[in-house]
Order: structure tokens, then sequence, then C-alpha cells
């Protein structure tokens, strides 16, 4: 199949129909969101709870509002929308704290999101992901969190046109960003405005001896033998010309999950790399942020790090040693 033809998947009609049904949710909330602002938020989230429920792996339990509590017995802010390992008990899902070893996603919902919101967003998700130790070993679980976060919109209030409006949003979430995350674990993992893209997380791995020049230049640039790189990319339904891709956005978002979940549950990764191969996800842009010295702040465990810096990484979307996390 050439991409051309991967254009005319029949996942794009799918979601081309399911961003129509969120775009119309969204002008009849706001009719009455003015009279009632909690049971129109609320009406917000289950909107996304209803995609996930229908798009996510079915044996996923998909909750709204709750609290994350930690083995420590520490709870987070409330949480809109989340995700739970299909092993998570029965009894317990209908409660308002939930147990953070059974939570996989936890998502802030905004019908309208403005960038005035992102500073208390992303404090709410530094806590989340710092609520349970992260796992060490390899590169993949020193820098993504037990629990992935994530910031669902119907809509925004950033005032731009189309060619300048997904950088404007990119320059709001870098400036608050790095002012808040210490880590890159810290980061939350995507960011959907569903009438505008979806804003993906990726981190990449600068280590080993197989850099390519543009690599070896950031790495010049700082003096660092290796580090990490990390931001956002985004999968908007306008970026390839003349070509009727609308559906990208939330096909992105639904896409980019089922694969963070391939990472742990290698019962779904047949899914996941078959909606990678449709190009739901297309081509994304984004830019590139360097973290800081090893050998001052440590990105890494000292195992790890020395791994890195001997043998670089390796190739193949599913190890947790490979260059793109």
């Amino acid at each position: 199949m050439n991409n051309t033809e991967k254009y005319h998947h029949e996942i794009f009609d799918y979601m081309k129909s399911v961003e129509s049904q969120m775009a119309e949710e969204f002008e009849r909330i706001s009719k009455r969101t003015k009279e009632n602002p909690s049971i129109a938020g609320q009406e917000g989230e289950e909107n996304w709870a209803h995609l996930f429920r229908n798009w996510l792996p079915s044996n996923y339990h998909i909750v709204t509002r709750g609290r994350i509590l930690s083995s420590e017995g520490v709870a987070s802010d409330e949480v809109d929308v989340l995700v739970m390992n299909p092993s998570y008990p029965k009894h317990l899902l209908n409660k308002k704290l939930h147990f953070a070893g059974g939570v996989i996603a936890a998502f802030e919902c905004k019908l309208k999101l403005l960038p005035s919101h992102l500073k208390k967003i992303f404090h709410n998700c530094k806590k989340i992901k710092l609520l349970e130790s992260r796992d060490t070993g390899n590169p993949y679980d020193e820098l993504n969190s037990q629990i992935l976060f994530g910031i669902l919109a119907h809509s925004h209030g950033w005032k731009s046109k189309n060619d300048t409006l997904t950088w404007n949003i990119h320059k709001s979430i870098d400036r608050n960003a790095y002012e808040i995350f210490t880590h890159p674990i810290q980061l939350p993992d995507v960011i959907c405005i569903a009438n505008v893209s979806t804003f993906t997380g990726q981190k990449m791995l600068l280590y080993g001896n197989d850099l390519t020049e543009d690599e070896k230049q950031l790495l010049d640039g700082i003096k660092e033998k290796g580090t990490v790189a990390s931001g956002y990319f985004s999968h908007s339904f306008y970026m390839d010309e003349n070509i009727s891709d609308k559906g990208r956005v939330l096909g992105s978002l639904i896409s980019f999950l089922t694969t963070k979940l391939a990472y742990k549950d290698n019962s779904i990764r047949p899914f996941a790399q078959y909606l990678l191969d449709t190009f739901i996800e297309g081509v994304s842009i984004g830019t590139y942020d360097l973290w800081g010295n090893d050998e001052v702040d440590p990105l890494f465990t000292i195992e790890v790090l020395n791994k890195l810096k001997s043998d670089g990484t390796v190739e193949g979307l599913w190890s947790k040693w490979a260059k793109y996390q």
C-alpha cells in the first residue's frame, strides 16, 4: 500500500465522524455553559470518556472524576477522566479514590483551553507523576512515569490563524513547561485540542556513536557527551496541502495512546502497529529542547547512564532502549 492509498483508509472516515460529533457536542454544551458551568464541564468530560470507551482497547476501564491515591496514602487533586488497568478490581471502579497502582492514564479536560490554564494543569501533572516512584533499569521506564497524563479540550482561547496557531500553542506549552518541570518524566504526555491538533510528547536520547550530524551539533552547543531532548509534535488536519485528512486530530490521539499502552501490554501491540501503519498520525511538526548535564542533574540511574554512554541506543519501536521514547 502506498502513501496515497493510506490517506483513504477507513480510519479517517471513522475519525472524521467522531470529530464532527465532538464539534457538535461543543456547540450544544456551550449554549448553556454560563447557566451551569459545572454541568457543562461534566458533559465535556463524558464526551472524552465516551471516545475512549469506543476507541481504546475494550478491556481497559474508563471512569470519570476522582482522585488518585498513592501507596503512601497521598491523594492527588481531582482528575476528570481516568483509564484503569484491565486487572483493576470491579468493586473499586465506582469509588472516587483510585489506587495509583491501577491507574494507566489521567486526563484533565477543558471545554475551552486557555493559555492561562496551563500553569495550574502542569503543576497538577507534576504532582500526579510523582505520586509513585519510577521504574528503573532502562531509559523508557526512567523517562516515562507509571501514569500517563494528558490534557483534553474541545476548543481553545489562542488568537491566531491556522498558519501560526499551532506554533503559538507550542510556545505557550514550552514557556510554562520548562518553568515547572525539573525532569522529563514529569512532562504531560499528550495535549489534544479537538478543533486544532493533538500535540504528542516525544523524548529523544542523544547518546552513543551513531548520532547524526544535526544531533552532534546540538550536543556541541551545550558541550555535553549526551543528554535527552524532549518536545511536542502536532498532528493537524490542515498540515498536508491538497489532502483530505480530517480525522487526524483525534485519530492521532487514539493511535498515540494505544501505542503508549502497548509498551506495557504486549497483547495490543499488533493493533497499535496497525494504527501506525494507516498513517493516521501523519507528518507532525515540532521542536526539541535539551535537558541538562547528567553529572549535575542526573536524568538516569548510573547503570542506565553508563550503558547509554558505552552502547548508545538500539532500533525498534518497542525497545525500551530505542532512541525515541
